[in-house]
């Protein structure tokens, strides 16, 4: 994960944006969930929500970002055995002031995700899972499918198989 830029929204919002770099080295499917908004890694172990926007950034090979929408919000992505995908401008909003030198980025990496009581892969309206090599480049309004919990109220999201990396990035340009 590198550090771009600092993207100014309306205040109190700022967005993070980096070059997100991800692989699959296991044999079997991965997800990996990053937060939507930045918080401190130990609050990074709760995830609900409410719905969800899955947008598919342009460039090479396909990308699928599920931005699960709600009081936990997050993102998700899939992706298959010997993934290797780069993936620009990928922002996380932060509230307040930027800080200075580096922030703490966790990382859930999973085996299986499910939505309430059902696999993800079941869940979603369509497949999330990326194409082993992908480079694209996010942006917003890519918006290619949505999907709403029943009468909007948050559900548990669980991930299985998991582990927590926590990422320090250097708010610099390389």
């Amino acid at each position: 994960m590198q550090f771009q830029r600092v993207r100014l929204r309306p205040p109190p919002f700022s967005d993070l944006v980096f070059i997100l770099e991800l692989e699959n080295t296991e044999p079997a499917p991965l997800w990996v969930l990053l937060p939507l908004y930045l918080r401190p890694p130990s609050e990074f172990d709760r995830f609900l929500a409410s719905a969800v926007e899955i947008s598919e950034p342009p460039g090479t090979g396909r990308v699928r970002i599920a931005r699960f929408l709600g009081n936990d919000s997050f993102q998700a992505l899939r992706l298959p055995p010997g993934a290797r995908v780069r993936i620009h401008d990928f922002a996380v909003s932060i509230l307040g002031t930027v800080p200075e030198g580096e922030v703490t980025v966790p990382l859930v990496l999973a085996r299986d995700l499910s939505i309430g009581a059902q696999r993800a892969e079941d869940w979603f309206p369509i497949d999330l899972t990326s194409e082993t090599q992908a480079e694209v480049t996010d942006e917003p309004g890519a918006i290619v499918a949505s999907q709403d919990t029943p009468g909007a109220q948050p559900v548990a999201v669980t991930p299985s198989g998991a582990r927590t990396v926590v990422v320090r990035v250097p708010l610099r340009r390389a």
